[in-house]
């Protein structure tokens, strides 16, 4: 088992080699005119003036990106202004480790099929179960 993931990884790796650099990397790289044939490429029949929007738009998101406003976000400038969601976020993940929801979610069939339910309806308990704790959290 420990091969098994070997096999999918190098076949990703030598078929990435076929892709085609995005519009955006290009336009980073000023390679504007290699942008517009790979474009031209992804969407063949959209309009020249399409195309010639989304390059502007591409250009000004580089160029905003680029701007020293944009490069004085560090870490803890991240952490601080998105403060009350990093906390929500560990907060849940805490909840999870002290109810054992977490064992539910994994040993759920089996803790169901000791308790007196047939394979398939413990199956189909756990699946209502990952369910609503998808929908709730």
């Amino acid at each position: 088992q420990f091969g098994l993931g070997i096999p999918p990884a190098v076949v990703i790796l030598l078929l990435s080699k076929l892709l085609p650099e995005t519009p955006r990397w290009l336009m980073s790289q000023g390679r504007r005119e290699d942008a517009h044939a790979s474009l031209k490429k992804l969407f063949p029949s959209v309009a020249e003036q399409t195309i010639a929007a989304e390059l502007d738009s591409i250009q000004e998101n580089l160029d905003a990106s680029l701007s020293p406003s944009s490069r004085e976000t560090g870490v803890l400038t991240l952490f601080w202004r998105n403060g009350r969601s990093f906390l929500l976020g560990i907060w849940i993940n805490i909840l999870q480790q002290l109810t054992g929801i977490n064992v539910i979610i994994y040993f759920g069939p089996t803790i169901l099929r000791l308790a007196g339910f047939g394979k398939f309806t413990a199956l189909l308990l756990t699946l209502g179960i990952s369910i609503a704790q998808f929908v709730t959290v």
